[in-house]
């Protein structure tokens, strides 16, 4: 369980991005790393620690590009994580 989330990258050849950002409902999360064939773990989280989605991307090939449609969700500040083998990446999001 996540008390505090540090916006902190802990693979110098990895890279993350969320757009728009503030969003309305929908963002893209995008994410991009040279080492491919790890199963990566999305998790989004509210300021709670609460986990509000989560998918697994198996046979990860080096980058990709998601849509997520976060319309069910109160407005706020949640955190988006990829997390893979040795290596976990957090941004925030903003839904307003």
């Amino acid at each position: 369980n996540m008390v505090g989330v540090n916006e902190e990258t802990f693979s110098r050849n990895s890279h993350i991005s969320v757009y728009p950002n503030p969003s309305g409902n929908i963002f893209t999360l995008g994410y991009s790393n040279e080492k491919v064939g790890d199963k990566l773990q999305i998790t989004i989280i509210n300021v709670l620690g609460g986990t509000v989605y989560s998918e697994t991307v198996n046979n990860f090939n080096g980058s990709f590009a998601k849509q997520i449609n976060l319309e069910h969700l109160a407005k706020g500040t949640y955190f988006v994580s990829i997390k893979g083998d040795n290596m976990v990446q957090t941004k925030r999001i903003i839904l307003q």
